[in-house]
């Protein structure tokens, strides 16, 4: 914990009201109070994700040691709202939470969370997490808080591609683990695409069973995230449909499709189009049904196209949310698909909307790790801490000034730390030093341009 205000990440865009005292506590005097009969076990669930989060913040070498000073009782209420027996996290979905923490008696205390659906009080628990932290002897948690908190969008999302290269279940959770710790709320699984379709030696062993997609969707939803699999139809796996007798499907190449589907006999037909362009999607498309997501740079005219034609749209822009871009070109140039590095600070200024028009068809961004360059060891440096930017830009949009930009850096090296603690290898911000003494290392920041 750094000297002065506790950092908590994403902001919360409400009351926020914090005690600046605090007291240690030990983890076996943490104990839950569950007041919804419908989702009991799937709250029980994420208050075990919430204490081994805690656990994560003890350092091994350094056990908890007791004092008088202790807490004796730390209670934990949650509630909710809903009598939804199987919680979905849909667009409409009310993921507003209120968080009290007070004392209950002495060396008592009680946090109450109260939200209309399981998420809301997941990211009230999210939220609880970061009230606590470790000062060298003992947990310490502050003594009082009083949060009112509602994210301003309601798609908040990274993509990951696994087609270009596989990547293992466990990164995967790992992903989940940081999207649930920054509160974005959705994996977008980009699962195929025409590299996809290859033969190696090893090939039978890159693939996920029905088995591995079932329990990585309960793992995320135990953490407030849903899982979205991408099977492109068209989009990259090829030219365009493909139409065979009785069969449509996407690839550039017969011979691929001969080989995926093993000798079965089909015609294949390739054509180009541009059904996704705005012209065809007015044409062919209803915009009261489908969401449309724009991929491409932010000065593309797609999105606006799009949005005057009463689609609502996700916005993915190259520029500033591709965390992939600026590593060079895996083709063998010199500058790339995507230059240059996008910065945290250029992701987090990035706020489109503000000349999109209509802007209440505008449901958020998404940031993309796409995986021509990124595997299993690379891909946590390339997600965080610049994916956690993103996610205070989704969670809050707050307006950008030169004072926020430096609160913003104080107190994403904090989260960077904490994801660290969760085993997620988040890259280093800046000098260790700076932690304690980060007025000396930021500079005046330069606005202007956001």
């Amino acid at each position: 914990m750094k000297c002065g205000s506790v950092p908590l990440w994403p902001q919360p865009t409400g009351v926020t009201d914090l005690a600046s005292q605090s007291i240690p506590f030990r983890l076996k005097v943490l104990r839950l109070e569950v007041r919804s009969s419908y989702i009991r076990r799937l709250l029980q669930d994420a208050f075990d994700v919430f204490r081994s989060n805690l656990e994560n913040l003890v350092p091994s070498s350094c056990p908890e040691e007791a004092s008088k000073e202790h807490l004796h009782d730390f209670l934990v209420t949650l509630e909710v709202r809903s009598e939804d027996r199987q919680p979905l996290l849909k667009l409409a979905t009310n993921e507003s939470y209120q968080l009290l923490l007070q004392s209950a008696g002495a060396a008592k205390l009680r946090a109450e969370i109260r939200a209309q659906s399981f998420f809301g009080a997941r990211h009230g628990l999210e939220t609880l997490t970061q009230l606590v932290w470790w000062d060298d002897t003992s947990l310490r948690v502050l003594t009082r808080a009083h949060i009112i908190d509602a994210p301003r969008f309601a798609h908040r999302g990274v993509l990951l591609d696994t087609a270009r290269n596989f990547l293992p279940i466990s990164s995967l959770r790992a992903a989940v683990d940081g999207l649930a710790a920054r509160k974005l709320n959705t994996l977008h699984w980009h699962l195929s695409d025409s590299q996809s379709f290859h033969s190696t030696p090893n090939s039978s062993e890159l693939v996920y069973s029905a088995r591995d997609v079932a329990e990585l969707v309960e793992y995320a939803t135990v953490r407030g995230v849903r899982v979205v699999v991408e099977l492109d139809a068209p989009a990259h796996a090829g030219d365009g449909w493909h139409c065979g007798s009785n069969l449509s499907v996407c690839v550039c190449e017969p011979a691929a499709l001969e080989h995926v589907l093993r000798g079965t006999p089909v015609r294949t037909v390739q054509s180009r189009h541009q059904m996704t362009r705005p012209h065809y999607a007015r044409m062919y498309l209803e915009p009261r049904v489908y969401v449309t997501q724009t991929w491409g740079a932010s000065a593309w005219r797609e999105a606006p196209a799009l949005l005057q034609a009463g689609f609502r749209v996700i916005l993915s822009h190259l520029d500033a949310w591709y965390l992939d871009c600026g590593f060079g070109d895996w083709h063998g140039g010199e500058r790339g698909a995507c230059n240059p590095v996008a910065s945290r600070q250029t992701i987090y200024q990035h706020r489109p909307w503000t000349e999109l028009v209509p802007r209440t068809l505008v449901l958020s961004g998404e940031a993309c790790v796409w995986g021509e360059m990124v595997d299993e060891n690379s891909l946590d440096a390339k997600m965080w801490p610049r994916a956690a930017a993103f996610s205070e830009l989704m969670w809050a949009d707050h307006a950008i000034d030169d004072v926020t930009l430096r609160d913003a850096q104080v107190r994403l090296a904090v989260q960077g730390e904490r994801l660290v603690a969760r085993g997620i290898g988040a890259d280093a911000m800046w000098p260790h030093w700076c932690d304690q003494n980060p007025d000396k290392c930021l500079e005046q920041l330069d606005t202007s341009h956001a």
